[in-house]
């Protein structure tokens, strides 16, 4: 649970002009509790940009939740391995699943957020123009 609650956490730090971006795997942790900090972080003006499993059962249901937030992009992705969530480029955390857990790394070193943040731009834009198709 100290994966979660650090993703609570920084949806709570966020500030106007943040943007918060994020690869899912299983989509399933959107509990009323991260529902009610992600429209909290959206009305102080956090932008989201998530790549959530194309396939994954929940997708529906994580759709509905961003669908009415007008800062927040989403593309779907086949193939999703890692879960990561960053902060601007302040912070990411990089989750790596196994067979009943996961296991996740904070970094807050801007130089390697940076990094992971730019990788996640380009693959979140190649998946979008993707969806176009």
């Amino acid at each position: 649970h100290a994966m979660f609650n650090y993703r609570l956490a920084m949806y709570d730090r966020a500030q106007l002009g943040d943007v918060i971006w994020a690869q899912l795997v299983r989509c399933a942790d959107f509990t009323p509790e991260v529902r009610k900090q992600i429209l909290k972080a959206a009305g102080k003006g956090v932008r989201f940009q998530m790549v959530i499993k194309k396939y994954s059962p929940a997708l529906n249901d994580f759709q509905e939740l961003f669908e009415p937030l007008h800062r927040a992009e989403i593309a779907e992705g086949p193939d999703n391995a890692i879960s990561l969530q960053g902060l601007s480029d302040k912070e990411v955390v990089l989750a790596f699943p196994s067979v009943e857990s996961y296991t996740a790394v904070v970094i807050r070193d801007t130089y390697f957020a940076g990094i992971i943040k730019a990788w996640f731009e380009r693959r979140f834009v190649e998946l979008v123009a993707g969806q176009g198709e």
